[in-house]
């Protein structure tokens, strides 16, 4: 039998899965018009993959490229393309980094 795929993540979940605290995914969510998670009547949030995906775009702005909330906002504006292709590659390297040091441990 197939595992389900999971389709809406809690706010506890990708904070813990992106080691942010609530206020800052909040914050982000604000600040940046892109990231629209779904709420409920109790103002619960649900975060899909994109959601997800447009956070981890935040994160490598902030963190490896050194950006502002502002220019990371200006950049989601200009070309979010730029952004997704640069955060898939990292996240490749980050793959492959650790399938080498795995296979380094293994000789």
């Amino acid at each position: 039998m197939g595992q389900v795929k999971k389709l809406y993540w809690s706010i506890s979940e990708v904070s813990e899965m992106l080691n942010e605290s609530y206020s800052t995914l909040r914050y982000w969510e604000a600040e940046i018009k892109e990231l629209q998670p779904k709420k409920n009547e109790g103002n619960t949030r649900f975060y899909t993959e994109k959601d997800i995906e447009i956070l981890k775009q935040i994160q490598y702005m902030r963190d490896v490229e050194k950006m502002s909330i502002k220019m990371i906002r200006k950049k989601f504006a200009d070309n979010k393309t730029d952004i997704e292709k640069k955060v898939r590659l990292r996240n490749y390297l980050l793959k492959m980094r650790e399938q080498l040091v795995e296979i380094r441990s293994n000789l």
